[in-house]
């Protein structure tokens, strides 16, 4: 099982969620993380206003997790600012 490392970008002002997920297809497609405030900001702004892509696939959860941290790190998604 290849597990996604994936980053949602919103489109205005350019802040990161960065996050990972297992799941395929259309499952897939609808999924746009489990966190509260990329919910919140996508029931406030709507799903046109962010852009999602795949930027690493893992083999495992281990690395699936590191590369999370890095990938957090690397874009500051974790910066209030």
């Amino acid at each position: 099982m290849k597990i996604k490392i994936y980053k949602i970008t919103y489109l205005i002002d350019g802040r990161v969620y960065i996050g990972q997920t297992a799941r395929k297809g259309e499952r897939w497609n609808k999924y746009y993380g489990s966190g509260l405030y990329i919910k919140k900001s996508l029931k406030k702004y709507g799903k046109n206003k962010f852009k999602k892509e795949i930027i690493e696939y893992c083999d495992n959860v281990e690395e699936a997790n590191e590369r999370e941290k890095f990938y957090i790190k690397k874009y500051e998604s974790n910066n209030e600012k």
